[in-house]
């Protein structure tokens, strides 16, 4: 049985002597409430930060503080074998910190329901119906690889575009998106014979999406968990937060520097946005600015990295964040984070025609057999931005460069 440390908890009137042992407790109803956070531990905080320190902001100090990477990676072996034990803050400055990433992460946790789910592509199998039904979750295929970019719902229906760095965000020991995966299947005990079927709350409310969305939402609560727990020790670099308040140590090394055997094995070249639209979209011979350290999976010569500049893919590219992409995109580009050259539509946020972007299309038959596109979409992940819409006269001159590879990372550049 697992503890549980709650910012109240209620006693009922009379289990325990009768409402008189408790003097100046308010009860509410039949139950009276209790103070998770004792008193006690308030004026231990208000010795080190001064008086007028609220309980509440105690309880969520202590859950960002228990999401620290540095502490759990220090006490790691303690907490598997006992209860957490934790340091008072060093200081105001560090108390505040913490305390707001808390407050954060348990309005996260709290109202996962209520955010907006992460944008996945639902690309639909073709010449089916489309169906929500759920019988069980599993992930996409790369060749014979599995792919967690991929979650297939039924064989009517896969969701895209799930990023590798929202499965960082881990509860008890699983990441929540797998965690979600292995709890919403239908499920049958072999010895009553019930079904334990999790369509049905969707059906009965009228929502018979309502596990798709869910899993939207648990992306969109991983990756900004991820985001906001790198902050915690003031250390803001993680595996998907960058730029300028995370100030990314990145070494560029010149072509002299970087062997040819290690070239494309662990060295991947960088080049502006425009230099890589002109190298790998129209053909250039465009020399790479430098060439950056990667890791993660093994690169192939397909590969380059590239700087972001803009928060408009926020929080999953960052002003800043050193982004590896792989020219010659195959298959279907829907859902997918693109680098897209678009001639004589310029980007909102940058004015430029080079743009990292999520791929959206309408397509059309045409009497001939083949098909045009009605309208792409190049749209931004942060919703103060504008998304590029392109209509089917302009169509032509979209050019989709290269698509952002996950599983490899530049070395200190998000």
């Amino acid at each position: 049985m697992r503890p549980c440390f709650p910012l109240d908890w209620y006693e009922e009137i009379g289990t325990n002597g009768g409402q008189g042992m408790f003097p100046g407790l308010a009860g509410e109803g039949r139950y009276i409430r209790h103070d998770g956070v004792s008193d006690f531990i308030q004026r231990e905080f208000e010795k080190v930060l001064g008086t007028g320190i609220p309980k509440e902001d105690i309880f969520h100090w202590v859950y960002g503080a228990l999401h620290s990477p540095r502490y759990r990676a220090a006490f790691e072996a303690d907490l598997k074998k006992q209860l957490p034990r934790l340091p008072l803050p060093e200081d105001r400055p560090a108390y505040e910190r913490v305390l707001r990433i808390g407050r954060e992460l348990a309005r996260l946790h709290l109202h996962y329901e209520e955010v907006e789910p992460w944008p996945l592509a639902e690309v639909v199998t073709p010449g089916t119906r489309t169906s929500w039904r759920v019988e069980k979750l599993c992930f996409g295929k790369k060749g014979k690889e599995e792919d967690r970019s991929v979650i297939v719902v039924n064989p009517t229906l896969r969701l895209e575009g799930i990023p590798e760095e929202g499965y960082g965000y881990v509860v008890n020991g699983r990441s929540a998106i797998v965690w979600i995966m292995d709890r919403y299947q239908v499920r049958r005990d072999a010895e009553s014979g019930i079904v334990n079927d999790p369509n049905q709350w969707g059906e009965e409310h009228g929502n018979p999406r309502y596990i798709v969305e869910l899993i939207g939402r648990v992306v969109r609560v991983s990756m900004e968990s991820v985001r906001l727990i790198a902050q915690i020790d003031g250390e803001a670099a993680s595996a998907c937060a960058g730029g300028p308040d995370s100030a990314p140590s990145v070494r560029v090394l010149s072509g002299e520097e970087v062997a040819e055997a290690l070239r494309f094995v662990r060295f991947l070249p960088l080049y502006s946005l425009k230099a890589a639209c002109g190298r790998f979209g129209d053909g250039e011979a465009v020399e790479p600015e430098g060439w950056v350290e990667v890791e993660g999976a093994r690169p192939d010569r397909r590969m380059f990295a590239v700087r972001a500049a803009g928060r408009s893919m926020e929080p999953l590219i960052r002003d800043g964040d050193f982004c590896v992409m792989r020219a010659g995109v195959e298959g279907s580009r829907e859902g997918r984070i693109v680098l897209a050259q678009h001639r004589g539509v310029a980007d909102p946020e940058s004015g430029g025609a080079y743009s990292i972007k999520r791929y959206r299309s309408e397509k059309r038959a045409t009497s001939d057999g083949s098909w045009r596109h009605e309208r792409i979409v190049l749209e931004p992940l942060n919703r103060d931005f504008d998304a590029i819409e392109i209509g089917e006269e302009d169509a032509d001159g979209v050019r989709i460069v290269a698509e952002r590879v996950e599983g490899v990372r530049v070395v200190g550049g998000g």
